[in-house]
């Protein structure tokens, strides 16, 4: 069989299944051909289709998204490892990422807070790209879910990351001191959008790390409210949010303080996805 009409015949099997057919492409590149190119150079090759099944039916018949599969997932340009303790980093957690980069350097933020680590992709990829310009800069990663921290800690030996400490922590409670920048990609899916998730997602990721009560907001009230007691006068707080959560989650800061300025970011999709809070200058 030629590898196009693999492809094909996989990503027929696929749409039938309800699944993406676009992760067939992936895993195959993943397993062997590197990038696209390659790919495309190799179509009218003869190949093996049990050289790439095993892979490829873990995907079709057992739902397993494919960095599960794999066991890493790329972000921001980095490698993560991942398994199922820990959430797929998403392309939109980079827009949090970026934006936490250029206030960092705007504002030469020395200490960070990323609540929630799950990965580490946020903590590790900010201790990465700040190090070099920013040689003090401290990042604090902490997660309630100890086999998170286990994954990321490793992800951070992998990365060569340094000036990192991870805390096991149920938000604040093990967290002293204050803080420049505090950045979380908290559960944000309410319970009662359970039937809206992709199945793929619910019966393979951490619900821990996706449900939140109070209609998905839970976990950024609590952080808000503490806010006084760990964020530095001039510090920011930068939060992905549900698509539609930016105008509760903005007049939540308003009925707490009047000093505060919301900034709402949207995503690829134009879609409202980043919080940014700071006070009044």
């Amino acid at each position: 069989m030629k590898l196009i009409d693999y492809i094909k015949e996989k990503e027929q099997i696929a749409l039938e299944l309800n699944l993406e057919k676009e992760a067939i492409k992936k895993l195959i590149i993943e397993i062997k051909y590197h990038d696209t190119a390659n790919l495309i150079m190799n179509y009218d090759k003869e190949i093996s289709s049990n050289y790439f099944d095993e892979v490829i039916d873990k995907y079709l018949y057992q739902r397993l998204p494919i960095q599960y599969i794999l066991g890493y997932a790329y972000f921001y340009g980095y490698k993560f490892k991942v398994n199922n303790n820990v959430l797929i980093p998403r392309p939109e957690t980079e827009l949090a990422v970026e934006k936490a980069l250029s206030i960092i350097k705007e504002n030469n933020y020395q200490n960070i807070l990323d609540i929630g680590t799950g990965s580490g992709a946020i903590a590790i990829t900010i201790a990465l790209e700040t190090i070099k310009n920013n040689p003090n800069i401290k990042v604090v990663a902490s997660d309630i879910s100890l086999d998170a921290l286990v994954v990321a800690k490793e992800n951070a030996k992998l990365l060569n990351a340094k000036n990192l400490n991870f805390i096991l922590s149920d938000m604040f409670a093990n967290i002293f001191g204050k803080y420049d920048l505090i950045i979380s990609n908290p559960p944000y899916i309410s319970y009662d959008d359970v039937d809206n998730i992709d199945e793929i997602v619910y019966q393979n990721e951490p619900h821990l790390a996706l449900f939140a009560e109070d209609f998905g907001v839970y976990y950024y009230k609590e952080i808000i409210k503490n806010l006084d007691k760990y964020l530095n006068d001039n510090g920011t707080v930068i939060f992905e949010i549900g698509c539609k959560q930016a105008q509760i989650i903005k007049d939540f800061v308003f009925t707490i303080y009047s000093n505060k300025t919301v900034e709402i970011i949207k995503d690829y999709n134009s879609l409202d996805r980043i919080i940014v809070i700071k006070n009044k200058g």
